[in-house]
């Protein structure tokens, strides 16, 4: 097993592809899907309606916009370049997921994410429901703009991400890091408590917490 490490006893496990022998696959994900051990290489899936699982899986340059899949099951699994664009997946498990420089603006996502690594993607104007799981989920230098954000945010980390303009729902965030992140025009801070700021961080966001919390900021 391996692991992505982040520091104060943190880390995320790393999909086991080593596991198995990958096999080149069309990657047919219409209908109901049962996908192991397989290597998808670029392939267009727009607006295909979709239940099932992948297993063991690399997926590169695969078209998934408009998509709607429900229920799914992703485990050791790992995303490059992938367009996930306005795609609706509910009732979603993910288990050693990682998603490298994939585009997801407007991603309607929901259900539990547990070591779960985000790098280099687009996820602006999502709405992401994350129900509480056992392991870490961490976003590294990913855009969030105008994201709606909603559900557990417990062991979540955002390093280095933008959310400006996004709007956080959350009913815990125990454990959850935003420090380096860009929070301007962020809204539903309040819901975070729990979550470490840097220094920094806390000047910025302080007259808008004082508004949430119902002061009046005189000028």
């Amino acid at each position: 097993m391996e692991f992505r490490d982040f520091g104060e006893r943190r880390s995320v496990q790393r999909p086991n592809l080593e596991a198995v022998d990958l096999e080149e696959d069309p990657g047919l994900l219409k209908g109901l899907v049962d996908l192991t051990a397989v290597v998808v290489d670029g392939g267009a899936h727009t607006g295909v309606r979709s239940e099932g699982a992948i297993t063991y899986g690399s997926l590169t340059d695969v078209g998934l916009g408009e998509t709607y899949i429900q229920p799914l099951r992703l485990a050791d699994v790992v995303m490059r370049r992938c367009d996930l664009s306005n795609a609706r997946w509910r009732d979603v498990g993910m288990s050693r997921v990682e998603l490298d420089g994939c585009r997801a603006v407007g991603l309607a996502l929901s259900g539990t994410l547990d070591d779960v690594y985000a790098v280099d993607t687009r996820f602006d104007m999502m709405a992401l429901g994350r129900e509480r799981g056992r392991a870490w989920t961490v976003f590294e230098r990913c855009s969030f703009k105008d994201a709606v954000l909603s559900g557990s945010f417990d062991r979540v980390i955002f390093r280095d991400c933008d959310l400006s303009g996004a709007e956080f729902e959350a009913t815990s965030a125990r454990g959850a890091d935003v420090r380096g992140s860009r929070l301007d025009g962020v809204h539903g801070l309040m819901t975070l408590r729990g979550a470490t700021l840097d220094g920094d961080q806390a000047r910025e966001v302080a007259e808008q917490l004082a508004a949430e919390a119902g002061f009046v900021v005189a000028r």
